[in-house]
């Protein structure tokens, strides 16, 4: 069990934010409305702002987050020891978690380690993917973003012409269950464009190989630099962007009128 996660909720992000950055010696590595973090690689301190909780959500306390390898076993653990945790575990956007209480009542989060699974194999597969993969690709993004309203793209129409592709593949049972496609965007930079994993099959690692994956090819095919864009909504994606060396470098308003943060990571820094 290791410490992953600073949990602040504040009505003042902006001034609390402030404040973590002269303590911590550091900018910040996201910052947006209501939301802000800063990581090493190893723990986070998030900075959000308090809401009212609907019927479901977590109430917005100050928590502290620790990392466990097996969230069943080390619950089940607590319960024997006399610990009950008062949410048990239980799918989030960011992964899986549960929640207990200390004696003061303060709020501990439990979060599951991402895990290698042997019985997941890796594809990496290069230009326009065939009908078939397309398809299944498309079922995928469906049940993977079931709960955002966003429209599937055509994948097939969207990648013909573009240079570069490659899309990289966890497959389990002759099934993906896992993809990342990027292609190239410029002579000097790679773009990283959408991807997505089985919500049955997260927390295993996947996105994370994936990642490294599409950017060892990346670096080989000479590119400079990895883009891609997401969501402040996406907090595990912007997590493991943040972890795999992404900074923030700017930010836009959609054809949807969302806004949109973009990341850069540098795979050849410049002389």
């Amino acid at each position: 069990m290791k410490l992953t996660e600073l949990a602040v909720f504040t009505d003042n992000v902006d001034t609390v934010a402030e404040f973590y950055e002269r303590l911590l010696g550091d900018e910040t590595a996201h910052k947006s409305e209501g939301c802000a973090m800063f990581t090493d690689g190893a723990a986070t301190v998030l900075v959000h702002e308090t809401y009212e909780p609907g019927d479901g959500d977590l109430p917005p306390e100050n928590h502290v987050a620790f990392e466990v390898d097996d969230l069943d076993a080390t619950c089940e653990g607590l319960n024997r020891r006399g610990i009950e945790p008062e949410v048990p575990p239980r799918e989030f956007d960011w992964g899986r978690s549960a929640y207990v209480r200390d004696p003061d009542g303060n709020l501990i989060e439990l979060s599951e380690a991402d895990g290698g699974d042997a019985s997941i194999e890796y594809r990496d597969v290069e230009g326009v993917p065939d009908n078939s993969m397309c398809e299944q690709l498309a079922a995928l993004y469906e049940k993977a973003f079931y709960d955002y309203d966003d429209e599937c793209p055509d994948f097939h129409s969207y990648l013909e012409g573009r240079k570069h592709i490659l899309t990289n593949l966890a497959v389990s049972d002759s099934q993906i269950v896992g993809f990342k496609i990027g292609y190239r965007d410029s002579p000097y930079d790679f773009y990283s464009w959408l991807g997505g994993v089985d919500p049955e099959f997260r927390r295993r690692g996947i996105a994370d190989e994936l990642m490294v994956r599409q950017h060892r090819f990346a670096e080989k095919q000479g590119y400079k630099t990895v883009v891609t864009k997401t969501k402040n909504q996406f907090k595990a994606m912007l997590i493991v962007n943040l972890r795999h060396g992404f900074d923030i470098i700017g930010s836009y308003t959609d054809h949807k009128g969302e806004p949109k943060l973009i990341l850069k990571k540098w795979l050849q820094r410049p002389d």
